[in-house]
């Protein structure tokens, strides 16, 4: 949509142009250079082409450095306590305080940038984007006190430039300018020298680097520490194993992820893939079951890696459904059951469970697995998973189980729908209790879900029960005029 909007506004200014010969153009330039100093500064930046300029690294520094010196670290804090962090009903303002006014000087200096690289002076922008983020490193790392509460706030604003100053790296061409670029992101993600998120350089880094050869190996030359070191972070492990992986190491590849998964097991499938490929499916199934039976002593089985956003249990499904893909159901029959059901056991997933269910010998073998799953999701409170999987099978009188003993879930309506058919005296008498229970409190916002009920208990087909029930509400809480309102329509 936004392509279309720019070819429509490239073709008006086309149009207007081409009406103007070059003494009419020269003349309303002229005037409006004279009211607006942005446009002169564009256009001398515009003339100036991707010729770098005379100002230096420190100079922007320095300069942005003393924006961020003048700013009222006390108006700050107050703007900081004042924020959604504590207070979600209103922000503070004083002078130009907010929550954003961190954020609108970053803005400032990746739009001085993006003039620049928009005028394919990449170095340039490059120089403005790197002196930005280390002004509010510094900045960052000077606060004292309470002012570090809103410390946060620099760090958020110096990632918001690193992943510009990424963007432009992706465009330069230069070789020698391109690899200061990444060595400046190398020493960032090795040193950190604040609070800096070590994931997000790790994504910065990856755009940069992409799939190129040359530019993974100008990191891996980069890499004065990581290398050598033995105790490896998850993004230290998944951008070295990665800069290995496109350089066509694999017998580094595989020592690096090897001697990491423990720590990092979110490089397991990518590991299984290439084990995969060379045909060394024992190894592989021995890595599996490795990471597998460590991941099952995890005591936060749903603790997340920043860095990718992957659970230890999104890690587990992960592996297990590549799994699937190795075992023979027929040869490794034993096997590729325990594997299936161990996936549905974390996934929840009922595409997993269908998958299961036809790969069963026998209807026993799956009769006894609902034994296990209804222990488990019941401990789990996933009863949502054990509906979806009774539905599927039919199984109606497991399903009346759910609505008699679950009448709060978020699909109770849809569980009654199922059954009603089958078992409508069951049903009605349970939704009269659910609702009779939602009669309890005087309580106006309950009033509206009491109508909804109403009209889903309708749907079960007991009419005469229906309207004696209905009949009783309005006689029993006729006082209660929004409810008599609410249910008007039922």
């Amino acid at each position: 949509m936004k392509n279309k909007k720019d070819n429509l506004l490239g073709e008006e200014v086309n149009n207007l142009l081409g009406k103007a010969n070059p003494a009419q153009l020269k003349n309303f330039l002229f005037k409006e250079l004279i009211k607006n100093h942005e446009l002169r500064d564009g256009l001398a930046i515009f003339l100036e082409g991707p010729k770098e300029t005379p100002v230096t690294l420190a100079d922007y520094k320095a300069k942005f450095k003393n924006e961020l010196d003048c700013l009222d670290l006390d108006e700050l804090l107050q703007a900081w306590y004042h924020s959604d962090d504590y207070y979600n009903y209103y922000d503070y303002s004083s002078d130009g305080y907010d929550s954003e006014v961190i954020e609108n000087i970053a803005d400032n200096i990746i739009a001085e940038a993006e003039k620049y690289a928009d005028n394919q002076n990449f170095a340039e922008a490059l120089k403005i984007s790197q002196a930005g983020a280390e002004a509010l490193i510094q900045k960052e790392s000077e606060l004292q006190d309470d002012y570090k509460e809103f410390s946060d706030w620099f760090l958020t604003a110096t990632q918001k430039i690193l992943n510009f100053y990424a963007e432009i790296l992706t465009n330069v061409s230069d070789i020698k300018l391109k690899e200061d670029g990444l060595k400046y992101l190398v020493n960032l993600f090795e040193g950190l020298p604040c609070n800096l998120d070590q994931g997000d350089v790790l994504d910065n880094l990856r755009l940069v680097i992409g799939s190129q050869k040359e530019s993974a190996q100008a990191v891996l030359d980069f890499l004065n520490v990581l290398k050598d070191k033995e105790d490896l972070s998850c993004p230290e492990s998944a951008l070295l194993s990665q800069l290995y992986v496109i350089n066509r190491s694999f017998d580094l590849y595989e020592q690096t992820v090897r001697k990491n998964l423990s720590r990092n097991p979110g490089l397991t499938v990518d590991l299984l893939k290439y084990l995969k490929k060379e045909e060394r499916k024992g190894e592989l199934v021995v890595v599996a079951n490795e990471v597998l039976s460590r991941l099952r002593e995890k005591p936060a089985a749903d603790t997340w890696h920043r860095y990718d956003f992957k659970s230890y249990r999104d890690i587990t499904i992960d592996v297990r459904r590549f799994l699937n893909g190795i075992y023979d159901i027929r040869s490794e029959y034993k096997d590729a059951i325990g594997n299936m059901e161990e996936l549905f056991l974390n996934s929840a997933d009922l595409s997993d469970y269908q998958k299961l269910a036809k790969a069963y010998n026998t209807t026993e073998e799956k009769e006894n697995f609902w034994s296990i799953i209804k222990k488990q999701f019941t401990q789990r409170n996933n009863i949502e998973a054990l509906y979806k999987v009774f539905l599927d099978e039919d199984q109606k009188a497991e399903i009346l189980f759910l609505v008699q003993r679950y009448t709060e879930t978020r699909f109770f309506p849809e569980m009654v729908a199922s059954i009603s058919a089958e078992y409508p005296k069951e049903c009605f008498a349970t939704y009269k209790n659910k609702v009779e229970t939602l009669l309890i409190p005087t309580k106006v916002e309950l009033y509206s879900h009491v109508a909804y009920h109403l009209k889903q208990m309708k749907l079960i087909g007991l009419a005469k029960d229906f309207d004696n029930f209905l009949i009783w509400i309005k006689t029993t809480y006729y006082r209660r005029r929004r409810l008599m309102e609410e249910i008007a329509s039922v």
